[in-house]
């Protein structure tokens, strides 16, 4: 066992210039990267992986039983952030998450929580059930019955303390009365006091914490591209490690093999001194470097392209490591599409994203309860410039447009309402927590094309405001 967790680490990692990594060989990210898309509930992303690059497009859709509400399907990453706007997805059918109640397990159902779907609850062992269901079912979006509640029947001890380089065996939460626990020492470790056995007994646990001390080696030094092989921590009297200088790297000083003895290490670990590039230029906008990682080998040769919507202005598609150093200067290029088009009102275009190329369209489409007054339903970029204007809708069904929602911070909502916002149609809002309710209303309805009430404005606890 602890011979197969060494392989399996050794093969994952890799000594780089900044220590150990992950992974086979150490790639460096570009400029331009952006975060983490965010994404709400519902929601998922595919086409893209981390790191997100400048150019890359994310394509977000809504899981079953959800459908769109607002937002964008495809998003870019420009130059760190993230084009359009965070896909909103509501439920269509089937229940939230179902509670998870204190003593009790659940089990014969799972996300996504469909309609009829059954929820099982035992309470556990020296638990007993008192009181609500012990099966609970989706129907109309909300689940049957009321939480089950379970009760301890008998004593019951905290977890027992484990000191350092202890391991417990043969008991389990809960710990109930009578239970008995076993404690050993890790190897590379000796016991210097406490006890090995330990019962529960009234809630409490007898005897005192198995104390181990270390008896091995300390924790060995390591040079930039050295690799270590044939040990791992703790490590033992007798016990060799083997090193090697990683690719890119030579041998200045120091021992192949050192030996733990007597809690000390015979020899010195071995010097490696790195001989190839260093990290090349990071690559302007609208550039892409591949076919080359660290370490950079002499001989090795880095690739650079334009990526889409952007085309070659100066510099070298492919730079070499030449004794040490990079001959050639890393490409340069131009964007030669169009901008973002501008926001629309009451419109949106589900097929639209960066880059805009030299005949890209992009298509618009009124939102529900609104009709066109102006403006195209489809622009070409055509030498870097838009051809017509986005269409513009406005409403036209009965109802309103978006509620407000107070302050931008500390609300949340609106919910149970969707759009197009109907006439009649409520929506309730609340505070986060952390927050509480300084003016406004928590539910507002559409009446005559306006929400009823005022906005919402929720303040941090124990914060004053200040109007302006």
């Amino acid at each position: 066992m602890k011979l197969a967790l060494v392989l399996l680490v050794a093969a994952a990692m890799v000594w780089g210039a900044d220590g150990w990594i992950w992974g086979t060989r150490y790639r460096r990210r570009p400029s331009g990267r952006c975060s983490w898309p965010s994404t709400g509930t519902g929601v998922d992303f595919s086409d893209c992986w981390w790191p997100f690059s400048n150019g890359e497009t994310c394509n977000f859709e809504c899981e079953e039983n959800f459908e769109r509400v607002s937002g964008s399907t495809n998003r870019t990453c420009e130059s760190g952030s993230w084009s359009g706007e965070a896909l909103v997805c509501r439920r269509t059918s089937g229940c939230s998450s179902p509670p998870y109640p204190s003593g009790a397990w659940r089990r014969d159902c799972s996300w996504p929580y469909t309609e009829g779907e059954v929820c099982t609850y035992t309470c556990f062992s020296g638990f007993e059930h008192t009181s609500g269901n012990t099966t609970r079912t989706c129907s109309g979006g909300q689940w049957t019955g009321d939480p089950i509640v379970c009760e301890r029947t008998s004593a019951v001890c905290p977890n027992p303390p484990t000191g350092f380089g202890a391991m417990q065996t043969g008991c389990g939460w809960p710990y109930e009365e009578g239970e008995t626990c076993e404690f050993v020492c890790r190897d590379g470790y000796r016991r210097t006091s406490g006890d090995t056995s330990r019962n529960c007994n009234g809630g409490t646990w007898t005897g005192e914490t198995l104390v181990c001390e270390y008896t091995g080696c300390g924790r060995l030094p390591y040079s930039p591209g050295a690799w270590r092989t044939g040990c791992y921590w703790p490590y033992t009297d007798g016990e060799n490690c083997t090193f090697y200088c990683g690719e890119g790297y030579i041998e200045v000083s120091g021992n192949y093999t050192v030996t733990c003895q007597d809690g000390t290490w015979s020899g010195t670990p071995l010097t490696c001194e790195y001989t190839g590039c260093e990290v090349p230029e990071e690559p302007s906008s609208g550039v892409r470097r591949k076919d080359c990682w660290w370490p950079f080998a002499n001989g090795e040769n880095c690739t650079y392209f334009c990526v889409r919507g952007h085309s070659e202005v100066s510099g070298d598609s492919t730079v070499t490591c030449r004794d040490g150093a990079w001959s050639g200067t890393p490409l340069t290029c131009e964007y030669t599409g169009c901008e973002r088009p501008p926001l629309t009102s009451g419109s949106w275009s589900p097929v639209c994203w960066w880059p805009y190329e030299n005949g890209k369209e992009c298509t618009y489409t009124c939102r529900d309860g609104h009709s066109p007054v102006s403006g195209n339903s489809t622009i070409t970029c055509v030498d870097g410039a838009w051809s017509g204007i986005p269409l513009e809708c406005i409403r036209t069904a009965p109802g309103c447009n978006p509620p407000p929602v107070g302050r931008r911070y500390g609300t949340w909502g609106p919910r149970r309402c969707r759009s197009p916002y109907e006439e009649g149609e409520t929506c309730t809002l609340s505070c986060l927590r952390g927050y509480q309710q300084e003016s406004g209303d928590t539910s507002t309805t559409c009446t005559g094309g306006q929400w009823t009430g005022e906005p919402l404005v929720c303040t941090r606890r124990g914060r004053q405001t200040t109007d302006g």
